[in-house]
């Protein structure tokens, strides 16, 4: 008897040996200390090699928000000139010679337009110039890393200057400044301000897209988790003079399938930039998944 429960006491011993060296590697598992090119940057920190707050362009008492985006054309020349180019503009594709995008050659927006006047409803509040479209753009929507809803403040500024409290006034400007020499790439908050709210409410436009994507864990969202790689926006939807990647109707997210290690000057992201064409090893099946995941 003594023998037989020492032979099972071996046997056990020697399946907790082997055991785990059998099992294959599964998602949850420990990360490699083998940082992909997705993981060597932070992306999290503030993107920019200037402090705005030490430009003399930007550190003046600004009565519009136009006056703003002039400060920004002292350097950022062609700024305006790119913006008024592009979809975000616009709201109308290029001509698509191939017909790609319907009859008409054109695809426009029309979720959120209507006959009826809308300049002061939400409808309106996610086209990228100040107040109305032809009156320039607001750089701010997109850049300034502060919450701040700009044209309440320019009400409230002109409001108290013009009654005379010049304290509240001050402490108002105080504010448009802050908020106008906070300059960075793109946010999550940036973004999301118009397309998480897109057609006048929280995912009402887009049911993938809202506030929950501000601040999200791994388990909504792999690669913007803020316990995770917490990527911004841009991080896969890169620019080309302000022309975004990734836009239905306009330019794809990539049509370049080599890692960043293969060409790290690839201007669009896509899978295979940090995970490679074969990231589970060369000949596995599951490799072909990224031809038709989208």
């Amino acid at each position: 008897m003594r023998q037989k429960h020492l032979t099972l006491f071996c046997l056990l011993i020697t399946l907790c040996l082997i055991l785990p060296e059998m099992v294959p590697a599964t998602a949850s598992q420990p990360k490699s200390d083998v940082k992909t090119p997705a993981t060597v940057s932070d992306t999290s920190e503030k993107q920019t090699t200037a402090d705005h707050s030490k430009f003399p362009a930007l550190n003046q008492t600004f009565e519009t928000g136009q006056a703003i985006t002039d400060a920004c054309l002292t350097c950022h020349t062609e700024a305006d000139d790119q913006i008024q180019k592009t979809i975000h503009w616009n709201w109308l594709s290029s001509y698509d010679a191939e017909g790609k995008t319907g009859k008409a050659g054109y695809s426009i927006n029309n979720f959120c337009i209507s006959g009826n006047k809308m300049e002061d409803t939400d409808c309106t509040t996610c086209h990228i110039g100040w107040n109305k479209k032809k009156e320039g753009i607001n750089c701010l929507l997109c850049h300034s890393q502060k919450d701040i809803k700009w044209r309440d403040e320019f009400n409230d500024y002109a409001f108290f200057k013009e009654s005379g409290d010049m304290d509240i006034a001050a402490e108002i400007q105080g504010r448009i400044r802050e908020g106008a020499q906070s300059i960075g790439l793109p946010g999550r908050r940036n973004c999301g301000a118009c397309h998480f709210y897109g057609g006048g409410g929280e995912a009402v436009k887009h049911g993938d897209l809202d506030a929950s994507l501000h601040n999200p864990d791994k388990n909504l969202d792999v690669h913007m988790g803020v316990d995770s790689e917490n990527f911004r926006c841009t991080r896969c939807h890169t620019t080309t003079a302000h022309q975004i990647a990734g836009r239905v109707y306009s330019t794809p997210a990539s049509m370049h399938r080599k890692s960043l290690v293969e060409d790290d000057m690839v201007p669009k992201i896509m899978c295979e930039s940090c995970h490679t064409a074969t990231p589970r090893g060369k000949g596995n099946k599951m490799n072909d998944h990224t031809d038709k995941v989208a």
